[in-house]
């Protein structure tokens, strides 16, 4: 593993952290961006990461555009993913 898992460098830097972009990964070793949920990113662990850390501001995705041209649909199910996997209920 070449790259320490996103929820490491929430808990080390979180008194610096001022922004976080969501995206997923093929692998922690040579990154490729997929669609977020189809990679490796411990989603559970991000989200207790964020929540632990008292970061309270946006988060912003960076996606794979795999569901087409249309904007509208990226962009709802972008939300209804990051919705999911962000849950503060943690369902």
């Amino acid at each position: 593993q070449r790259y320490l898992p996103a929820e490491e460098w929430i808990k080390r830097l979180q008194e610096y952290i001022n922004k976080i972009h969501m995206t997923d990964f093929l692998d922690l070793v040579k990154p490729e961006i997929v669609p977020i949920g189809d990679g490796v990113v411990d989603w559970v662990e991000i989200r207790n990461s964020v929540k632990d850390s008292g970061f309270q501001d946006y988060i912003a995705a960076e996606h794979y555009y795999r569901y087409g041209t249309d904007a509208r649909i990226q962009v709802t199910i972008v939300a209804q993913l990051m919705d999911h996997f962000l849950d503060p209920t943690g369902e």
